[in-house]
């Protein structure tokens, strides 16, 4: 799944990402990591495509 996001000089740009929880030897949560993807040239790729197909 892609969400709209927007980067520092303003432009519009989808993104993907994963939020993984970090725990210490004894189980509990000490941290969260979240890693973005910029996948705005795949999503537009998307969008060419379902236009193509439609006519």
């Amino acid at each position: 799944m892609s969400v709209p996001a927007v980067r520092k000089d303003g432009a519009q740009i989808s993104i993907q990402f994963s939020i993984v929880p970090l725990r210490g030897e004894d189980g509990d949560l000490q941290a969260v990591a979240a890693i973005m993807r910029d996948v705005t040239e795949d999503f537009e790729e998307r969008k060419r495509l379902r236009r193509a197909l439609r006519g």
